[in-house]
């Protein structure tokens, strides 16, 4: 029962704070990198909004990259 914040032409909430929770940061895993954007999504949304991931228990946890 969850919309999704649009912010104009920045874009989706999620995704400019997941782009910006990456950025200058190429050793953070996608996990760690959604963990930092899923808390200030929560907090901008005042807590609207809770962005989910799904992910396996173990196995190989790739970085976020940005080029």
């Amino acid at each position: 029962d969850e919309t999704a914040r649009d912010l104009g032409r920045k874009g989706g909430l999620f995704s400019k704070l997941l782009i910006d929770s990456a950025e200058g940061k190429d050793d953070l895993s996608i996990f760690k990198t959604f963990s930092k954007a899923k808390d200030l999504v929560v907090k901008q949304s005042i807590d609207k909004q809770h962005p989910q991931i799904e992910k396996p228990r173990s196995g190989i946890s790739f970085p976020f990259y940005l080029s």
